[in-house]
This record gives C-alpha cells, sequence and structure tokens, in this order.
C-alpha cells in the first residue's frame, strides 16, 4: 500500500527534564509521527528549516511532476526524472 502524503505539518515537542525541542512531521488528524527527532547532521542541534523541507517534500514532487507537462530543455527533463525516482524510492536498475 502507498503512504499517503497529504496534509504533514512539522510539530515540536519539549521535555519535560529540559528545555530541548524536537522537531517532528505528522500527518493531520494522526497519532504517529512520520519522522522525528530532525536534527541538522552538521550541528547535531534540532533543526526547524530541515523539518519544514521534508514536511514540503510532498508537494514539492507533486509540482515537480506536473512541470514534467510543459517544455524544458532535455537536461532538466532528466534532473527531474532522477529527482522523481530518487523520492519514489526507484533505482536506476528499476527504471530501466
Amino acid at each position: 500500500m502507498k503512504p499517503e502524503y497529504q496534509n504533514w505539518q512539522v510539530e515540536t515537542a519539549t521535555s519535560s527534564r529540559s528545555e530541548d525541542i524536537e522537531y517532528f512531521i505528522r500527518r493531520d488528524g494522526d497519532s504517529v509521527a512520520v519522522a522525528s527527532d530532525i536534527i541538522n547532521p552538521e550541528t547535531e542541534q534540532p533543526s526547524k528549516e530541515i523539518a519544514d523541507l521534508l514536511c514540503a517534500a510532498p508537494d514539492l514532487l507533486e509540482v515537480l511532476k506536473a512541470a514534467l507537462a510543459y517544455p524544458i530543455t532535455e537536461y532538466w527533463w532528466e534532473q527531474a526524472q532522477a529527482a522523481i525516482a530518487k523520492a519514489e524510492g526507484i533505482t536506476q536498475n528499476q527504471q530501466s
């Protein structure tokens, strides 16, 4: 079954023992997070920016797919196809 990628939201939580904040992504109405403990690997700190990017990923994927209906250069067509395949978990071997 293909997962549902609509209505993702960034939410925050704080620990009762510290002031540490955690960013996580949850679908509207779900009690289980899609992704949690989102950190910046360079700083090893919680990252709202990365959480926002992950949250926008389903929308970005749909826009990219729709954009392929318009004329673009071969280079950008290939880049878009590769990005879509990566987002959908399709390897180069599966594309051939």
